[in-house]
């Protein structure tokens, strides 16, 4: 009767360790392809810089007009 009662108790820790070492496999996994997934990314917006050549841009002139300059008032 005791020895029935210890085997259950065994199996539950065993399911229970089983149960925890799968929790810290797939975050583990989920890392790895973060990771991948991130140099990929990473990777093709380099590469992606070469796809085509560099065009000057049309306007030349800057978008804002700057504020005309006052003269400073020098009397003190």
């Amino acid at each position: 009767m005791v020895l029935s009662n210890f085997k259950g108790v065994v199996m539950f820790e065993n399911i229970i360790i089983f149960l925890v070492f799968i929790a810290i496999f797939s975050v583990v996994i989920a890392i790895i392809f973060a990771f991948i997934a991130w140099s990929l990314a990473t990777v093709y917006n380099f590469l992606s810089l070469f796809d085509r050549p560099y065009k000057e841009p049309k306007h030349k002139e800057p978008i804002y007009e700057e504020p005309e300059q006052k003269p400073l008032n020098t009397k003190l």
